[in-house]
């Protein structure tokens, strides 16, 4: 106690004039919340007395001990305290793992166990101290690698002081992944966070994703979840976000209520500067005299420390800063709710103006995540069609996973994507040998995995003569080009495997199915050729050459 009266009265100089007031803390970060002019010279005679009170906390020491200074000191305290209007920061302890970036998977998961056992061991220390964390993912590895550090994290979640809140399976990417795989996201993560706290998630935790997609309202509308909350969008190059505190509206007319972290991110750790900022930044503060603050060291883990609860019990009730204190999330957001109807509504993408590259890098992995998202529905819909079980959800898990917003977008190390390539192409294979399996197990020799009819005339008679045994060029060519809808992701696999099944027999078999393929080939290149000279490719990224050169081959 004495230390923080030291600290308080220390990093306070004398006023530096009429015009304006700056204190110093630590000697060079400037502590930008306090009052000018009158206030200012009001504010500096407390603290002179507050020097002068020193003596006698020091006295007091001396002559009776530790007790007794304390108790000077916090009567030096009753009158340096925060103001009526100051705004409250609400602390959440928090940890943002990656669960790749600069390091493997494995690794994310150790980072998960060190990170839940400090926490654990600070709520001991410190009752007052509450922890979120938003990824089942890592709550899986943590009950596998440390079933002992799980059972300590469920009695946390029971007593109130732990949060498992963040709705989706780990932190996605929310603008690469197809609009089934992102549901799944939701409904993994739903169905885990119910088991885990006994009822669905009912905020989406997305501080550090680089955009928003304007069906996120919907999908969370439909996954029972009522509130949003990031930190990224004030992250922009250029453009300042207009809002903290507003209505987010997707493009179907879904609505959810949204907080939005300052500029300091998801990092913060309960610095009087750090408190300062968030209270500057907070542009709703006039209808909601709130703001959430996610307290404690991230990226690679470790979350909250003793020092950041300690400045959080300093700074609970101290002039010149908001009131600190550490609060649960979804309360937070369940009153800033309530003041709904005088918050502003934006509508449409959140859009990130930072982390450019996002959809180009590492493009091979960003194919194989398709082909496994496209892979899963095609046995989807097999099953649906055929009265089956449903897929194992242990595979959309997986494909889940890709979506995290440092492993789908490029940006984690290369040791990432070695283990990716492998995976999502060992689900590919897995999920579309399953459905051809089950498609001829039922006898089935054309299978449309679409939810739309497909109609067009001639339609079925090419997969129908391939089956058989029976195509021609002459026979083909037509149907081909009249049908260029035909020129799916199903049509290429069945030309590869019919000229795998012709290569044990004749020639004349082998040449016929590779002249379909090569048939299939140079229309399928002939159709991309004319999208890019549509849509005015440059030169150097056309893939033009690349065709003529597959196709010289």
């Amino acid at each position: 106690t004495l230390g923080g009266l030291r600290f308080f009265v220390e990093t306070l100089p004398a006023c530096g004039g009429r015009h304006g007031y700056q204190a110093v803390v630590d000697g060079k970060r400037p502590l930008i919340g306090l009052p000018c002019a009158d206030e200012a010279e009001a504010l500096q005679r407390g603290i002179a007395a507050a020097r002068a009170k020193i003596d006698e906390v020091l006295d007091a020491y001396q002559a009776e001990g530790v007790s007794a200074a304390r108790g000077r000191t916090a009567r030096t305290f009753d009158g340096l305290r925060a103001a009526p209007t100051a705004l409250r920061a609400v602390l959440t302890g928090h940890a943002h793992i990656d669960l790749v970036w600069l390091w493997p998977e494995v690794v994310g998961e150790f980072k998960a166990v060190h990170t839940f056992a400090t926490a654990n061991r600070l709520m001991q220390a410190y009752p007052e101290f509450r922890f979120g964390y938003s990824q089942p993912a890592s709550y899986e590895a943590v009950g596998r690698r440390s079933p002992e550090m799980m059972a300590a994290v469920r009695e946390r979640l029971a007593s109130g002081q732990w949060d498992a809140t963040g709705a989706t399976e780990v932190e996605s990417d929310t603008l690469l992944a197809c609009g089934e795989a992102l549901a799944r996201s939701f409904l993994v993560g739903q169905r885990r966070f119910a088991e885990l706290r006994g009822s669905p998630a009912r905020v989406l935790w997305l501080p550090d994703v680089f955009g928003y997609a304007p069906c996120l309202p919907q999908i969370m509308k439909q996954t029972g979840v009522e509130y949003f909350y990031t930190t990224k969008l004030s992250w922009s190059a250029v453009s300042s976000f207009p809002n903290t505190s507003f209505v987010w509206r997707g493009h179907d007319g879904s609505e959810v209520v949204t907080h939005l972290g300052c500029r300091l991110g998801y990092n913060q750790t309960a610095e009087a500067a750090h408190l300062d900022v968030n209270a500057r930044e907070h542009r709703q503060s006039d209808v909601h005299g709130e703001f959430l603050a996610p307290t404690g060291y991230g990226d690679g883990g470790g979350g909250t420390t003793e020092a950041m609860c300690e400045r959080a019990r300093r700074f609970a009730d101290i002039a010149g800063l908001p009131r600190a204190g550490w609060g649960n999330i979804e309360p937070f957001f369940d009153r800033l709710a309530a003041r709904r109807d005088q918050l502003p509504t934006y509508q449409g993408e959140l859009y990130l103006e930072y982390h450019r590259g996002t959809y180009t890098t590492h493009g091979d992995i960003k194919r194989g995540m398709r082909r496994a998202e496209r892979a899963l529905q095609v046995l989807e819909a097999v099953r649906c069609a055929q009265g089956g079980a449903p897929v194992d959800e242990a595979l959309w898990r997986r494909v889940v996973f890709a979506q995290f917003h440092d492993y789908i977008p490029g940006s984690s190390i290369h040791e990432v994507y070695v283990e990716a390539r492998a995976e999502l192409a060992r689900i590919t294979a897995q999920a579309l040998d399953a459905a051809r399996t089950e498609l001829a197990a039922g006898g089935t020799g054309l299978f449309n995995p679409l939810p739309r009819a497909r109609t067009r005339a001639g339609l079925q008679e090419i997969p129908q003569m391939l089956a058989r045994g029976k195509a021609t060029l002459a026979g083909v060519q037509q149907q081909l080009f009249a049908n260029h809808h035909l020129l799916g992701q199903l049509v290429m696999p069945d030309l590869l495997a019919a000229c795998a099944r012709a290569l044990p027999g004749p020639d004349a078999d082998l040449l016929q199915a590779f002249d379909l393929l090569t048939l299939h080939t140079v229309e399928h290149f002939a159709q991309e050729d004319r999208w890019m000279a549509a849509t005015g490719f440059a030169a150097g990224n056309c893939h033009a050459y690349q065709h003529q050169a597959v196709l010289a081959v």
